[in-house]
């Protein structure tokens, strides 16, 4: 294991906020509305309220409000949450509402263990919510041999689907063909053809990972594999296509652009 050496972000209070573990309990509680003596009321309490209200789709039964991530039946419990996500570092923080609980787990590395700890300990605080999750593990773990099928492209896929990302500084015109043996073969701009893979088609959404250039130069700052994550919509996939860093000693992020292709 390596040490990842000190870096910083070229926008500072958007991201890369230093706290402790008991700072972020205190943060959590205070939107709880558990307020201490001492504290200054910056949200009144309604505010509070309304900031877990989630407005936006994520898929799964979760919703996303100001700042909170929502979902009305996590193993039995409202919850509230958000992690945090740097090179070598991961973070959760969640709010158990009904309860008045909040838990917060940091990790030093990049892992999923902080998720882990989270359920754990919430399990061992709340046992409906533990009989829930050894329920809902047990249907996951009977689905690992469906999920980890090879892709196979369904016929609304199969065939040549042509159109353009666009980024700050062009659009660049892109073609995928989707073959009946599941190989997808892309072509981007004057670049040489390449395969998607990892290639994943589930609830209408379509993800995959590939090697090629985006021609941005902050993307270009460190190296990356371009990641696709489209959704279905008639004879249109469109969504993100996002440049992620590859892992080394220094890490970057992830730099999203608009794709769409449409079935020819």
């Amino acid at each position: 294991k390596k040490i990842v050496p000190f870096y910083d972000f070229d926008h500072p209070g958007g991201s890369a906020v230093f706290s402790s573990v008991h700072d972020l309990v205190r943060f959590g509680m205070f939107h709880l509305k558990a307020h201490l003596p001492n504290q200054k009321a910056i949200l009144s309490d309604e505010s509070i309220d309304e900031m877990q209200v989630g407005t936006a789709d994520m898929g799964n039964g979760n919703r996303y409000g100001i700042g909170w991530a929502t979902c009305q039946n996590s193993y039995g419990y409202r919850v509230s949450w958000h992690n945090g996500l740097m090179g070598g570092v991961n973070t959760t923080l969640m709010l158990v509402p009904d309860e008045k609980i909040v838990v917060t787990v940091l990790a030093n590395s990049n892992t999923n263990q902080h998720e882990i700890i989270c359920r754990e300990i919430l399990s061992d605080m709340l046992p409906k919510y533990a009989e829930n999750l050894a329920i809902a593990s047990a249907k996951k773990k009977s689905n690992t041999d469906q999920t980890a099928m090879e892709f196979v492209p369904t016929s609304e896929l199969i065939g040549e689907w042509n159109g353009e990302i666009v980024t700050y500084k062009e659009h660049i015109p892109i073609t995928f063909w989707f073959k009946e043996n599941g190989d997808v073969v892309v072509k981007m701009g004057d670049q040489l053809k390449t395969l998607l893979n990892d290639v994943v088609f589930r609830d209408g959404y379509l993800f995959g990972r590939m090697i090629a250039d985006i021609k941005t130069e902050d993307a270009n700052r460190h190296p990356y594999h371009l990641h696709i994550t489209m959704k279905l919509r008639d004879k249109v996939l469109n969504g993100s296509i996002t440049a992620i860093t590859c892992p080394k000693d220094r890490f970057g992020n992830a730099l999203s652009h608009w794709i769409e292709i449409i079935k020819k």
